[in-house]
């Protein structure tokens, strides 16, 4: 009877944006549900000459709300050992982060950008179809470009090559071998971009050192020179990976398929896929005792029931028994610094014993209210950002220390507005490590807790430089 139940144990969570599918290991405490919006309707009148009255109801169902998940995963940057199955870049030692897809998701289109890599294009024979191609026309953006291993029926032969014309970014390929419909040296022009777009590479990487490269060699320098992977407001490279909000004042943000599979382990498991899910709120904890940990929580349009589970395609960093990428929290600083002067020192030498960061996106779900159907949810659009949190210290006396800051604070009636930087390094300065800066934070009377040592609890609000601004927060992470 053992087989036929499902234990969140046994449980694991992918993502799925394009082709592209993430590994997600989750703690216990995850969940997903969905809920419908109904209407009632009740009869409610006076009795009638034989003394009946009819008390009746009826349910109606008007909508189905949108689906809400939640999980925590655990803050885990790594670097990248290079391109192979299941890694994340196909170049060793770029700065990655086990849960960066749901970062993208939050802070922008989480638009994927990965390349080929050298490896992959090893096998191409350097023979190409095209779609639609008539003989010295340029194509654009939306041409069709495919690369096979075999000749086509059209008869473009192995020898076509590729090389720069003009100043406009086209390359023209000549057909050297002719085929139905071309002669010898015809030429046609293709764009950069419909070559990108085929071959999935950002545009820039479509380079040629010669005045004649054949299309295998552009191809192999393409994945062999470029193989950044990064997601839209992402900055990566060996020594860090950066993230910033400066794509978030968008009236929707990226989404993603969220698959959950009970009984992974087992032949017979359970999947549920949440379509075009977004991340409303992720929220940072850093408790004295723990590992740094993520609470995400989200909606998406619809829960299905689906018949296979996906495969990952990006699992590097996930292994359980690797313990290296974990954050230890007992190691975590903060740097509270400010310019308003006055009372204020430059800098506060502040303890933590504990703190969190909560960001949302305050997102809402638009879902039609149609007569006589089901109405199912449309999407997502964004509400006000909103970033805040707390840090907790003990009361400490010293110059510059959590009394001081107290003191400071509560006697400043005369600033609406104050402003403190903090910069979290949540384990550390050493790797691995994740820092969170807050340029401009606006801080509550902090408020005491009469534990056995007396300690304080303060309240910030992050703010951006300016009221339509993005840089209210940025996070940098930094693997072994």
């Amino acid at each position: 009877m053992a087989d036929n139940l499902f234990f969140s144990r046994d449980s694991k969570v992918f993502i799925k944006k394009g082709s592209h599918i993430w590994e997600m290991p989750v703690l216990d405490g995850f969940s997903f549900s969905q809920a419908t919006n109904t209407s009632e309707i009740t009869l409610n009148e006076m009795t009638d000459t034989a003394g009946n009255s009819r008390r009746g109801r009826q349910m109606f169902t008007d909508s189905y709300a949108p689906a809400e998940w939640s999980f925590s995963t655990y803050a885990r940057p790594f670097a990248s050992t290079g391109s192979g199955t299941g890694k994340a870049s196909n170049t060793s030692g770029q700065q990655h982060a086990v849960e960066e897809i749901l970062w993208a998701m939050m802070v922008g289109d989480a638009a994927y950008t990965s390349t080929a890599g050298a490896g992959a294009v090893a096998t191409i024979s350097g023979v190409s179809t095209f779609t639609n191609l008539a003989v010295g026309n340029r194509l654009g953006a939306n041409a069709t470009f495919t690369v096979n291993t075999t000749t086509d029926g059209a008869g473009l032969g192995a020898s076509f090559t590729l090389t720069y014309t003009d100043s406009s970014g086209a390359i023209v390929a000549t057909l050297n071998e002719g085929g139905s419909g071309y002669t010898a040296n015809d030429k046609i022009f293709v764009s950069k971009e419909a070559i990108a777009t085929a071959l999935n590479v950002v545009e820039s990487a479509i380079v040629t050192t010669d005045a004649n490269n054949d299309l295998e060699a552009v191809v192999a320098s393409i994945g062999s020179a470029s193989g950044n992977t990064t997601f839209t407001g992402f900055t990566r490279d060996s020594t860090d990976l950066d993230i910033s909000f400066g794509n978030s004042n968008k009236s929707s943000l990226g989404t993603a398929d969220i698959f959950f599979v009970l009984g992974a382990t087992k032949a017979t498991k359970k999947v549920y896929k949440i379509a075009d899910c977004c991340v409303n709120e992720a929220s940072l904890e850093f408790d004295i005792d723990g590992i740094a940990t993520i609470a995400w929580s989200g909606m998406g349009t619809r829960i299905t029931d689906e018949t296979s589970a996906p495969t990952a395609t990006i699992t590097e960093g996930t292994n359980a028994n690797d313990t290296g990428n974990f954050i230890r929290n007992r190691l975590t600083s903060l740097a509270l610094t400010t310019s308003m002067g006055g009372d204020h020192p430059a800098t506060y030498d502040l303890v933590l014993t504990g703190g969190s960061v909560t960001i949302s996106n305050n997102m809402t779900f638009l879902t039609p209210e149609t007569l006589g159907v089901v109405n199912q949810p449309l999407g997502h659009v964004t509400g006000s950002r909103s970033v805040s949190g707390s840090f907790t210290c003990y009361l400490n006396s010293e110059d510059n220390s959590s009394a001081e800051l107290f003191d400071n604070i509560v006697k400043d009636v005369a600033t609406i507005t104050n402003d403190f930087t903090l910069l979290f390094k949540v384990g550390g300065t050493s790797s691995p490590r994740m820092e969170v800066n807050l340029a401009t934070c606006h801080l509550e009377v902090p408020s005491h807790s009469t534990d056995d040592v007396i300690s304080l609890e303060t309240n910030f609000h992050a703010l951006p430089s300016t009221i339509e601004g993005t840089d209210e927060i940025t996070l940098k992470y930094v693997g072994a």
